[in-house]
């Protein structure tokens, strides 16, 4: 177990933002308390964050202010390394991506001295968007400070409640599958540190969404997205990431997680609603977001599942073949378009193991040569004309003479080193409550 404090929260006894005395009196104060904390904390593998979502009013009142928050950040992180020269620092996780917030302060030099810069990337639909949020971030990151600035995301959950009543076993299930995308989407993006949110439901309100967002229910019950949790963590250890598979429609992803001996298959879609047929031929293993075994049909010799948004992740094992490349062997049916799994070089890839939090940003992704144009398919898209697709707005891959209608290239850089560490994290959001606490625990995702 580890532990990732935020340090954060006015105090009566000092001026508030609105005081002419704020930064001369209240800032000074609050790096005398972070050096204090980081010097007693020393040689424990702490991590700090200065403040939370400080673009907000409820945590700084009575209006954010980007140089307000700028002049403490900067005195805090100087204050801290004073404690512990070692110890490394974030900047508050910013509620969502509020660039002009971030730049505002960034400009003022409020990340001055920090180890990374941090992000609480929330948001009601699927985790895969924050790619997009996350690259304009990181550009502007590095134009203020420097490319190998690394963005933590210090926190970030789904509430059971936005998806109907919070205790609803469907609508804990959308949760459940929520959650799995999140992690394996934020393992995909490189982000050194990810604390998921929360750990423990606050309270028992089933139409209050800040009671909603644990893994365990209040009476630290497993609920259906600690179970995908669970699963995940079980799938991804002892494994690497290797990259993702090329796939049609883009919407479709299939990460791809090696082992010595096998390889997995993490396959999902994020379009709502849609329904895609893969071909799993030669599977030995397919289990869904909780764990259970997934049925499989066949149609002639082949092993086909319908991949459904509403499922969630779904893994697949494949048994490593004799190839060079190491996928797994197998011919796909002529005529067919084939989304063979990437043959990934043994280079690169996120440890199964749990290191210590980097101070680095992932390095950049493998070159192209170290993904191969595979010919032997294990995984791959169903075109049988006796496979439906419910959503008319996915459309067919395209097909090759050679029935491999796909070059198997990673949709997304794969970070040869990503380092990731999963903390669940008891915390509250709302005012008036009591103080933020996190519990940090290492998995193996």
């Amino acid at each position: 177990m580890r532990l990732h404090l935020i340090l954060d929260h006015f105090d009566s006894i000092y001026p508030d933002a609105s005081s002419s005395d704020f930064e001369t009196t209240t800032v000074p104060a609050f790096a005398n308390l972070a050096k204090a904390a980081a010097a007693h904390f020393t040689g424990k593998h702490v991590t700090y964050e200065i403040w939370n979502e400080p673009n907000t009013t409820r945590f700084w009142p009575p209006t954010p202010s980007a140089t307000q928050y700028a002049a403490l950040c900067k005195a805090a992180i100087a204050g801290l390394h004073r404690g512990d020269a070692a110890a490394k620092v974030t900047t508050a996780g910013i509620a969502e991506f509020d660039y002009s917030f971030l730049r505002s302060y960034l400009g003022a030099g409020g990340g001055v001295g920090a180890n990374a810069i941090g992000i609480h990337p929330y948001r009601q639909g699927g985790a895969e968007t924050v790619g997009r949020d996350l690259l304009w971030m990181r550009k502007i990151v590095s134009d203020s400070l420097s490319a190998t600035t690394p963005v933590w995301d210090t926190e970030w959950g789904y509430s059971s409640s936005w998806y109907g009543g919070g205790h609803d076993g469907a609508a804990r299930r959308v949760q459940a599958v929520f959650a799995a995308r999140e992690l394996l989407s934020a393992w995909s993006l490189g982000f050194p540190l990810v604390v998921y949110y929360d750990l423990r439901d606050d309270g028992t309100d089933a139409t209050d969404f800040e009671d909603n967002f644990g893994l365990l229910d209040s009476a630290y019950a497993d609920k259906p997205s600690m179970t995908a949790v669970r699963t995940l963590s079980a799938v991804a250890r002892g494994r690497s990431l290797a990259g993702f598979v090329a796939l049609e429609p883009t919407s479709l992803h299939a990460m791809r997680l090696d082992a010595t001996a096998d390889v997995v298959f993490a396959v999902w879609s994020e379009m709502p609603g849609s329904e895609v047929p893969l071909v799993v031929t030669g599977a030995t293993q397919v289990i869904d977001v909780l764990g259970a075994p997934v049925s499989l049909t066949r149609t002639g010799a082949e092993s086909w599942l319908m991949v459904r948004e509403e499922d969630g992740p779904v893994y697949v094992t494949f048994a490593k073949g004799t190839s060079s490349s190491g996928v797994p062997t197998g011919t796909p049916s002529q005529g067919t378009g084939s989304i063979a799994d990437a043959g990934v070089s043994d280079t690169g890839g996120q440890s199964g193991s749990v290191p210590a939090v980097a101070d680095t940003a992932p390095t950049a992704a493998p070159a192209a040569n170290d993904f191969t144009e595979a010919r032997d398919a294990g995984l791959r898209r169903s075109e049988s004309p006796s496979v439906s697709n419910a959503n008319p707005s996915v459309s067919a891959t395209s097909t090759s003479p050679a029935g491999c209608g796909c070059r198997a290239a990673p949709r997304r850089p794969a970070h040869e080193a990503p380092f990731f560490f999963l903390a669940a994290a008891a915390l509250t959001r709302r005012a008036g409550r009591r103080r933020r606490r996190v519990v940090a625990g290492p998995h193996p995702v």
